[in-house]
């Protein structure tokens, strides 16, 4: 005959097995070392305009701890992933620049204008969406995103072009700056590197009036030529 096997635990290892299921890991962060790479992030950026990358809870170390330090210590500029990263960021940031990688969807144009958000314009829709709402108030601005290699997000160079021709629009939409995004800048020798430079280059004459971003944090160590008004680091501050 079968016998069915039977698992006795004795007290002691319930007890243990009770003290480990209460027990939750915990992460220290340094704030000091987060400001630390800051900092030499911006001294090596030669325009000395540095933002800091915020998305994903600060990339799970504490989106309202580590920005508030970048803050206090001078930090202007943060760039987070979606709006509802933007929203939660801005109880605690009231008045720095917070920008949104994922740009405006439709029917958030409104809550961007509402908690002072800019959004970063990754397409001719987006672009086009978020003009008809800038045009009527002071309060908006934007980045226009351009791709200039990652194939990622971003309108195309040709895009670009058609819309440098177009002033008025650009002004409409309240555009303050262009940026695009290295690829493999943490490959100094990669080719593209120089391209996407070249492109991007090709991009800001055709928008001499708008300020510009380019680094990000591997970027910031590939020199000035790749600097431009504000670099964008993220994982090198952490």
């Amino acid at each position: 005959t079968s016998k069915k096997a039977v698992l006795i635990r004795p007290p002691f290892l319930l007890e243990k097995v009770r003290e480990m299921q209460q027990t939750s890991a915990m992460l220290e962060v340094d704030l000091g070392a987060v400001l630390r790479n800051w900092n030499l992030l911006k001294q090596t950026h030669t325009n000395h305009s540095c933002a800091a990358v915020v998305k994903a809870n600060a990339y799970g170390l504490g989106v309202e701890e580590v920005s508030a330090t970048l803050a206090d210590a001078g930090c202007q500029h943060f760039f987070v992933a979606t709006l509802d990263e933007a929203i939660e960021l801005r109880q605690s940031l009231t008045s720095q620049f917070i920008y949104v990688f994922s740009g405006v969807q439709k029917g958030e144009a409104e809550t961007f204008l509402n908690y002072n958000l800019v959004p970063v314009i990754n397409s001719m829709n987006q672009f086009e969406r978020w003009e008809k709402v800038a045009k009527s108030t002071e309060a908006a601005s934007a980045v226009l995103h351009v791709d200039t290699g990652m194939n990622r997000l971003g309108i195309s160079v040709d895009e670009a072009e058609k819309l440098a021709m177009e002033a008025e629009r650009v002004d409409a939409a309240q555009i303050r700056m262009v940026m695009s995004h290295l690829s493999c800048a943490s490959d100094t020798d990669a080719a593209l590197n120089e391209k996407q430079l070249e492109r991007f280059s090709h991009v800001r004459r055709c928008f001499p009036a708008l300020s510009a971003s380019l680094s990000n944090s591997a970027g910031v160590f590939l020199g000035a030529p790749y600097h431009h008004d504000i670099a964008r680091p993220g994982c090198a501050l952490y």
